[in-house]
């Protein structure tokens, strides 16, 4: 797979070539962020060294979480969303007045399919899907 910059637009790039791709490559993407987040994030995409610092700077909570989360929409090929606000502009006190927030937000619903009767019967596995996605939203907040 490609390096990919931290966009909204390249993680669109990155998730519609994986999703693309065959469920061999798609599991061991997987794999990866399973192993290690920050060490994925840097393969994947190309980060400054202050993002990487902020990556490692994450509580292993949120890291366990994010992980299992990004599996789970890869599974089911979930809408993976980037929100990334831009740092805004202080007023000259330097960079204490802001600090950087990083969430997610995940919506999943399932749907089951509808079988006329005296149709053939759906494949095993078709009787349901999941519809759903991930955001992962970083921003700034007043200190």
């Amino acid at each position: 797979m490609n390096t990919y910059s931290l966009t909204r637009e390249d993680v669109y790039s990155w998730k519609t070539e994986l999703y693309n791709s065959d469920l061999q490559t798609q599991r061991r993407e997987q794999a990866m962020i399973g192993l290690s987040l920050v060490n994925w994030a840097t393969v994947r995409f190309s980060l400054m060294p202050s993002q990487v610092t902020y990556l490692n700077a994450l509580p292993p909570e949120f890291i366990k979480i994010l992980q299992a989360d990004l599996i789970e929409a890869i599974n089911h090929h979930f809408d993976i969303i980037l929100e990334k606000e831009i740092r805004p502009f202080s007023n000259g006190s330097g960079p204490e007045d802001s600090v950087k927030v990083t969430e997610t937000r995940k919506k999943a619903a399932a749907s089951a399919s509808y079988q006329p009767e005296g149709s053939d019967p759906l494949p095993l596995g078709s009787d349901s899907t999941m519809n759903g996605e991930l955001v992962v939203r970083i921003y700034y907040k007043d200190a």
